[in-house]
């Protein structure tokens, strides 16, 4: 949903625009537009910006550093440049072109006939209007997947965007694992080049794909990977099961969200829904005091002796279910000697009159579940 570079190039075309150079970053998102003649200029760039410049620095100085330019452009995450073919600017090196074919970076030219105010007056009109889209669909999503405002009305503007009410969806949770450091200071833009739509949620995302858009969600995660990645910021991902209708996102999203999470609790990165277990019969509950009293019958005790002697009862006891029994590998989990464990398994079959057996572990496991599902 947002406004690639491509798409404004294509438009530009009737300008005379021309993309001279670093035409595989042309899937690039603008944001805005910005002219740049001075590299004090360039503070003040927020990224995604498509910058001009033509050149009337030159008629001062005579001098202008094309590919420091071009450098700094992409430091700031600019989405392309603009170069005015002109007085001041009468060709484009060569070895700037090489630099911008290097890196990716899209570099155009345009001639000095165009009237630079009717092309900028054209480009900020369309951004504002897909702005204006995008601001209306995030209205009509958000409404359908937490089911608030008029549902009807919603769903029938979707539809007159293109997201039909009888085609299937699917619904990605991503969760950017951001330190608290970075959550006062950076917000979570995700300007991918995803044609599908994209709505925050706090500071994660919520992506809504449908058979409208052909899609193939190794594709699309590759793309999630590859602008997280561009970011250092590691994230895991939650995929919902496959729906018909559009009035199921709000299930869908809820499917997503218990999968994200089921992949924090085991540390993976990317989990279907399908794929979580127990987490989907527990999600289904809904009455929580049912899922509290059985929690806290079972492990009430071990949880209240832990917190007062800082061990870690419960702990080894989960290791021991995950690993099938297996004292040696929750020995190696946990980095201590195998009869250590077994010293401390014993202390829990006594102390908290559990028995080991098959049943008992099972009914245990159950609680930790409960107890990590709804213990956020």
């Amino acid at each position: 949903m947002a406004l690639s570079l491509k798409k404004l190039s294509i438009i530009c075309q009737k300008y005379g625009m021309e993309n001279l150079a670093g035409s595989d970053g042309l899937n690039k998102n603008v944001r805005w537009i910005h002219t740049v003649e001075d590299k004090d200029i360039l503070e003040f760039l927020r990224g995604g910006e498509l910058v001009f410049t033509t050149g009337i620095v030159l008629k001062n100085n005579g001098y202008f550093d094309f590919v420091h330019t071009a450098s700094a452009l992409i430091d700031k995450k600019a989405a392309g440049w603009v170069i005015n073919i002109g007085p001041y600017i009468k060709k484009i090196p060569d070895e700037l072109i090489d630099f911008c074919n290097k890196n990716k970076f899209p570099l155009f030219t345009l001639p000095w006939k165009e009237k630079l105010v009717d092309i900028t007056y054209d480009l900020t009109h369309i951004i504002m209007e897909n702005d204006e889209k995008v601001s209306s669909l995030s209205k009509n999503f958000s409404n359908v997947i937490y089911r608030n405002g008029d549902l009807s009305r919603s769903i029938e503007d979707l539809e007159r965007e293109g997201f039909m009410s009888n085609a299937i969806y699917k619904v990605l949770y991503i969760d950017p694992l951001l330190d608290k450091g970075l959550q006062t200071d950076y917000k979570l833009k995700i300007n991918s080049c995803l044609k599908h739509f994209i709505l925050a949620d706090g500071d994660k995302a919520i992506v809504v794909v449908s058979s409208f858009n052909t899609y193939d969600i190794d594709d699309i995660i590759s793309q999630i990977s590859s602008y997280y990645d561009d970011l250092g910021i590691k994230f895991r991902i939650g995929l919902s099961n496959e729906q018909k209708g559009i009035d199921y996102l709000d299930r869908l999203y809820k499917q997503a969200k218990i999968a994200c999470e089921y992949s924090h609790d085991y540390d993976m990165h990317i989990t279907e829904y399908k794929d979580t277990g127990l987490y989907q019969v527990i999600c289904n509950i809904e009455d929580e005091n049912i899922l509290s009293n059985y929690s806290n019958l079972l492990l009430k005790d071990i949880k209240d002796y832990d917190a007062k002697n800082g061990t870690n009862y419960l702990e080894i006891i989960e290791l021991y279910i995950l690993k099938d029994g297996s004292v040696n590998d929750v020995a190696q989990e946990l980095n201590v000697h195998r009869n250590t464990i077994n010293y401390r398994l014993k202390f829990i079959k006594d102390y908290f009159n559990i028995n080991m057996s098959i049943e008992s572990l099972s009914r245990i496991y159950l609680a930790i579940i409960i107890d990590k599902v709804k213990g956020r």
